[in-house]
């Protein structure tokens, strides 16, 4: 069904683009929704959505790099519901995607499944997150709500609190706060009025009337504006002013596009003109106000003219021509999916010999 067919050249300054895998043999992709029938590829998967000619129903399967089917179309196809409490796109995330069924009763069975399709567990959930981290957030069908690890264990979230930075987790005892890891294991005894992650492991604390902020071997940080920042803090203050008494990177000039991802952020003037700006604050590419940016991954990012998408590199050297009417926005071992007049392929970037 899938064509590895001879690579096609086309040679920039830097860059070598060559065509990875064509999907033109598929005459049924569909799209659900707003989604694109083909997904980016994550842990080496890439969600393909397919109308069953048959049952004329979406379905969903996994493909790998060869293009060959590692999961089978036989899922149901599902779109972002707002009015539930789930954030997922179908994608696989730390090794494990979500997938549905809709059964004979058409009564939606969500559950979640490892790269080789196999179930992660045969709990009934209600509703579930995608993993990050190594952890997600689940409802078990009469049970309540719990954490799960990619092992198919549970941990019910009563046990914790609401926040969580990778395999570190607040709970609260008599009024405190302090931290536990998933099995249990206390790390810091609760002692804390108030807690909150801040991103890259750092932490801020209410004490005693005192607030501050914790490092990421739990000691208290006397100066706050030596920290290096990185994306997680920066994208923590701009949405909720997360760590103390810091000088904010972004000016007020600008209104945040895209978060930060590989050290840089899209902005947007108040003139309409966009641009990315490092970690610091300052302008490091600059575009017109008819260019559209988007954060940054694995080195690229997709910008957007006149409704044609291309992609660029962190020194705004063209990578991908802006001429395609879709292209994604992860980019795994420079693979790239594109799509010109409904027709999808996947692209691979590299770089070119001296």
């Amino acid at each position: 069904m899938f064509i590895l067919f001879p690579f096609l050249r086309i040679e920039s300054k830097e860059y070598i683009i060559k065509e990875f895998i064509s999907l033109d043999t598929i005459t049924n992709l569909k799209s659900y929704g707003s989604y694109s029938p083909v997904g980016d590829f994550h842990y080496n998967r890439s969600r393909v959505d397919i109308l069953d000619e048959k049952s004329d129903v979406i379905l969903r399967g996994y493909i790998n790099k060869k293009g060959e089917w590692i999961v089978h179309p036989y899922y149901s196809a599902y779109e972002i519901d707002k009015n539930i409490s789930r954030n997922f796109d179908g994608d696989y995330h730390d090794g494990i995607a979500v997938v549905s069924l809709l059964d004979s009763d058409n009564i939606v069975k969500w559950f979640y499944i490892d790269t080789l399709g196999n179930k992660l567990t045969d709990q009934r959930l209600n509703w579930l997150y995608d993993f990050e981290d190594g952890y997600a957030s689940v409802s078990i069908y009469m049970k309540g709500v719990y954490y799960i690890n990619t092992k198919g264990e549970f941990q019910n979230r009563l046990n914790f609190g609401l926040d969580r930075y990778k395999n570190i987790f607040s709970y609260k005892k008599d009024g405190k706060y302090g931290f536990k890891r998933f099995d249990g294991t206390i790390i810091k005894k609760a002692q804390y009025d108030s807690i909150e992650f801040c991103g890259c492991g750092y932490v801020n604390v209410s004490k005693d009337g005192e607030v501050f902020l914790l490092d990421t071997l739990w000691n208290k940080i006397e100066d706050i504006n030596e920290l290096d920042l990185c994306d997680e803090m920066i994208n923590k203050y701009s949405t909720r002013n997360c760590y103390l008494n810091i000088k904010k990177t972004i000016s007020c000039k600008y209104d945040i596009l895209e978060p930060f991802s590989d050290g840089l952020g899209c902005v947007k003037e108040k003139s309409g003109a966009s641009a990315y700006l490092d970690r610091n604050g300052t302008e490091v590419i600059r575009f017109d106000k008819d260019t559209v940016c988007f954060s940054f991954n694995n080195g690229y990012a997709k910008i957007m003219v006149n409704k044609k998408y291309g992609l660029i590199d962190k020194h705004k050297e063209i990578v991908i021509p802006v001429e395609y009417d879709y292209l994604g926005n992860t980019y795994e071992d420079g693979i790239v999916l594109v799509s010109k007049e409904h027709k999808y392929k996947f692209l691979k970037i590299e770089i070119a010999s001296e």
